[in-house]
């Protein structure tokens, strides 16, 4: 049996294993954070969680030439029978029985300057009622949902982040 103190190659090449190990994992854990980031102060689209309670997540999409955003994860996706949550307080009776999972709850979003939308409108499931809309991105990678009647001054802002962790689909 070789050893590897009596041949100089074989200990380059562990040494060099050794060392390019934990330099990949590192270069991996900068890249994922790297995209994470550069996702957060650059693009809108796609998966984003309620900041403080973590019940809810969207996803942001195009339709048409507009933004919108559905229900994609929610922490309690069923109700205490056991069934999906559906939208029974909905004004359109004959939409009540749809569920929650999947529905479109943001809509008709117009860029109108950086990290700015404006003219949407959001859809509270657990009352019915929709409001106008607006959201800003910040530079730290905060969403502020900001829904409203009336006069932006008179409404609530919603602060939506990215998830840290993979989120299951409730469809």
């Amino acid at each position: 049996m070789m050893q590897i103190n009596s041949n100089p190659i074989l200990a380059f090449l562990v040494t060099l294993i050794f060392i390019s190990i934990p330099l990949s994992a590192l270069a991996a854990k900068h890249n994922n954070a790297t995209e994470k980031l550069s996702l957060n102060q650059d693009d809108i689209h796609g998966l984003w969680i309620e900041k403080r309670k973590k019940k809810l997540a969207v996803w942001i999409e195009d339709c048409g030439n507009a933004l919108c955003g559905r229900i994609y994860w929610m922490k309690k996706p069923l109700d205490k029978k056991g069934q999906p949550k559906l939208d029974p307080h909905n004004p359109d009776t004959k939409l009540r029985n749809r569920p929650r999972c999947g529905m479109k709850i943001l809509s008709g979003f117009v860029k109108n300057k950086e990290n700015h939308w404006q003219e949407g409108k959001i859809y509270n499931p657990n009352n019915g009622s929709t409001y106008s809309s607006k959201i800003e991105l910040s530079k730290s990678g905060i969403l502020k949902v900001r829904g409203f009647i009336g006069l932006s001054l008179f409404g609530k802002t919603l602060k939506w982040e990215r998830p840290e962790q993979k989120l299951q689909h409730c469809g």
